[in-house]
Parts: C-alpha cells; sequence; structure tokens
C-alpha cells in the first residue's frame, strides 16, 4: 500500500510521494507503482526525482508549478492511456507559466494479453526501465 488509510484525498489535490531536484515525474492510478519503481532505478544512477500521484484533475495548477520548479523544471508525465488527460493537464499549466519542460510518457500501443501486468506494461512501453530510460532522455535534453 502508498497510503495509509487516513491519508486525505482533496479534490484537485496531489501528493508529492518522493521528493529530488533532477526531474519530476507525474502520474496517477496504476502507473504510480511503476513511477516508484522507476524512480529507484533513477536513484541508483545518482538521478534525484520528484514522484507526483495527481490523483486529482484539474489539480491546484500554482501548487503544482511550485513543486515542478524544485524538481530541476524537467517533467515526465506517464500515463496508461493514449494522450490528453493528466499529460495534457500538466502541459498547459506549464505553458501557462513558462520555463518548465514537459514531455510524456504514454500507452505506445494497444495492449493484448498476457500472463502479468509487467508483460504488460512492457509491451505498452510504460515498464519502471522504460519510465527511467525517458526520465534519463528528458534530463540529458538542452
Amino acid at each position: 500500500m502508498i497510503y495509509s488509510p487516513d491519508t486525505r484525498f482533496v479534490p484537485g489535490g496531489f501528493h508529492v510521494l518522493s521528493t529530488g531536484d533532477d526531474l519530476a515525474i507525474v502520474t496517477a492510478g496504476y502507473m504510480v507503482h511503476a513511477a516508484r519503481e522507476a524512480v529507484t532505478l533513477l536513484a541508483e544512477q545518482n538521478i534525484r526525482a520528484t514522484l507526483v500521484d495527481a490523483y486529482s484533475l484539474p489539480c491546484d495548477a500554482d501548487a503544482l508549478v511550485e513543486v515542478l520548479q524544485r524538481a530541476g523544471r524537467r517533467t515526465l508525465v506517464v500515463e496508461d492511456n493514449y494522450g490528453g488527460g493528466l499529460a495534457s493537464e500538466v502541459a498547459e499549466i506549464a505553458a501557462r507559466v513558462g520555463g518548465l519542460r514537459v514531455e510524456s510518457l504514454i500507452c505506445q500501443r494497444i495492449p493484448k494479453s498476457t500472463r502479468t501486468t509487467d508483460s504488460i506494461l512492457e509491451y505498452c512501453g510504460l515498464s519502471p526501465a522504460q519510465v527511467a530510460d525517458h526520465a534519463l532522455a528528458l534530463r540529458q535534453r538542452p
């Protein structure tokens, strides 16, 4: 479990699950689990990532901007669908304030039946290792 039973979830809110100053990963739902693993993989390479669970849309834009600015102004939005949604929300917020780079990692192909959740994520391009690879690439871009 990620949250204790007394954790509060408010409309428009989000939770910062880890803090770092190299980049941010923003995600929601099941992808929080994969992103947590990606943050661990990044830490093994001395990359400190902030992880945001954006559990409610629209989210508090001002508060999110503060988090993204402290996290190195580079953000990877990871979602297990085909675009729009969370990635669009974060990109629109970033565009309003400027100075933030936002990229998205979305489902790369239509899921198929597999034996495990890990296999599905790998097939769709959303495994923890693939998230970490995209985060590393984002960090290296000018």
